[in-house]
């Protein structure tokens, strides 16, 4: 999946990828127009950095957005 990125995608990507390999612990925010893929993007970050055996938290704003993501809650739920 990640040879489908766009440049902008595959910069987000790589630079949370970076973070949690470098242990930081930082927190992403990933926000964009509608139509551009972020929920692709998401998943395949969240996928990414489970599968190495990290926690990985998928918070939206709205209701909707959640039923998108892996995993994802609201972040009212979730905290």
């Amino acid at each position: 999946m990640i040879p489908l990125l766009n440049q902008e995608q595959r910069y987000a990507y790589d630079s949370v990828i970076e973070e949690v390999n470098n242990e930081s612990g930082k927190m992403f925010f990933l926000d964009g127009p509608g139509g551009t893929d972020k929920t692709y993007v998401e998943n395949l970050i969240l996928a990414t950095v489970r599968s190495q055996g990290h926690i990985a938290l998928a918070v939206t704003s709205s209701g909707i957005a959640v039923l998108l993501l892996e995993g994802g809650r609201t972040a009212h739920s979730m905290f």
